[in-house]
C-alpha cells in the first residue's frame, strides 16, 4: 500500500466521522404541542340485545319448483288471473277461457252420445230379435252371439259421453 492510498484512506475516515458528528449534535425544533379537545358524551347503561342477522344480496331467483298448464278444451283465453313468478295455490284460478269454445265441444259431446245411443237401441233391438228368431229356430248361434257381441260393444262406451259431459260442465 502506498502513502498516497494510507493518507486518501485517512482522509474519507476523518470526514466521514465529522459528518456523523455534526448529525448527532444538531438540535431538532420541537413541534407545537396541540391542546386536548373536549369530548361531551352521556354515560347509560350497557344492555344486551339480539339484533337480527340480515344479509342484503343481489342475484337471480329460480323456481324450485315449475307446473305446466294445460287447457282440456282449445279456446281463446279471456282473462289471466297471476302474474308470471306469482306464487299460486292447489286450486287456484289462473285464468279464463272463451266459454263458447266449450259450449261446441259440449254440442258435439251430445250430437256424438245421441248417435251412440240410437246404435246401441238397434243392437239391443237387433239382439232381441235374433233372441227370438234363435228359440224358433230361425237364427243360428252364429247370429245370435253376433248381435250379442254387438250390443256388448256399444253398451261398454255408456259411460264415456256421459263423463266428456261433466267434464265439460266442471270445466276439467
Amino acid at each position: 500500500m502506498s502513502i498516497r492510498s494510507t493518507k486518501r484512506n485517512v482522509l474519507f475516515s476523518l470526514l466521514a466521522a465529522a459528518t456523523t458528528l455534526g448529525a448527532c449534535g444538531e438540535s431538532h425544533p420541537e413541534a407545537p404541542s396541540v391542546a386536548p379537545t373536549q369530548i361531551r358524551a352521556r354515560l347509560g347503561q350497557a344492555e344486551l340485545l339480539e339484533i337480527p342477522h340480515q344479509i342484503e344480496v343481489q342475484g337471480t331467483v329460480e323456481a324450485s319448483q315449475v307446473a305446466a298448464i294445460s287447457a282440456r278444451v282449445m279456446a281463446m283465453v279471456t282473462a289471466v288471473h297471476v302474474n308470471g313468478g306469482e306464487e299460486v295455490r292447489h286450486g287456484q284460478l289462473l285464468l279464463e277461457i272463451d266459454p263458447q269454445a266449450s259450449k261446441g265441444q259440449l254440442s258435439q259431446a251430445q250430437g256424438a252420445l245421441s248417435q251412440a245411443q240410437a246404435a246401441l237401441a238397434l243392437a239391443e233391438r237387433n239382439y232381441e230379435r235374433f233372441k227370438a228368431l234363435a228359440a224358433e229356430r230361425a237364427a243360428s248361434d252364429l247370429e245370435v252371439d253376433m248381435a250379442r257381441m254387438q250390443r256388448a260393444g256399444l253398451g261398454r262406451g255408456r259411460t264415456g259421453p256421459r263423463r266428456c259431459r261433466l267434464r265439460l260442465f266442471n270445466g276439467c
